[in-house]
């Protein structure tokens, strides 16, 4: 299925409280911007439509983007996607976190080209692991999520086992080399050294 740039609609989670990083980790140098900003420009050559979804907007006026409070507060990133579906209208929506630095462009087209019609999220899983702040979402998923948070589950994982889900594993994302680098999430002043040493 071939997905037109002006079809798509991007949401970046950026609601954390970054306790560990003691800081807003989206703000954080990288490579001479901050890791948000590095996030939004794998984003541009694939959608005009991204949407940072935060509570703390005042952060990110610099990004000249539509910004979203979490619809159900203090529930983590599940209500950040449900939020994120809440306010967009294509389909799906490609959903990613703030801080995961070396994701590519060729990536979000790549997710797009594996989407179904079939399925209402597409999440790549290394092993027993899911990684599903880099994946995508169908509005379908709506009801299941919101069930969840309602319940009090804010597992993302167990949305999966509830409706329709793809997932990609190590052999499908092969093309995108080492993967413990490539789905890198920046957590704390350690894991952002790192990060930086492989830069």
């Amino acid at each position: 299925m071939a997905f037109r740039r002006n079809n798509n609609t991007a949401i970046v989670l950026a609601g954390g409280s970054s306790t560990r990083m003691g800081r807003p980790k989206a703000l954080l140098n990288f490579g001479g911007i901050s890791l948000i900003e590095r996030v939004v420009h794998q984003l541009r050559p694939v959608t005009e439509d991204i949407r940072i979804i935060t509570n703390t907007p005042e952060l990110y006026t610099f990004l000249n983007l539509p910004m979203h409070a979490d619809f159900i507060p203090d529930s983590g990133p599940l209500a950040g996607i449900f939020t994120g579906l809440a306010i967009t209208r294509s389909e799906p929506v490609i959903v990613m976190a703030c801080d995961t630095p070396f994701i590519t462009t060729e990536y979000f087209f790549f997710l797009l080209d594996q989407w179904s019609d079939k399925i209402s999220c597409l999440i790549p899983k290394i092993g027993r692991f899911y990684e599903p702040l880099a994946g995508l979402y169908s509005h379908r998923a709506m009801p299941v999520i919101e069930e969840l948070l309602k319940s009090g589950n804010r597992k993302i994982e167990s949305l999966f086992d509830r409706v329709p889900t793809k997932t990609l594993s190590k052999r499908d994302l092969a093309q995108f080399g080492d993967l413990r680098k490539f789905f890198w999430n920046i957590n704390d002043p350690e894991g952002y050294e790192e990060a930086l040493k492989q830069l």
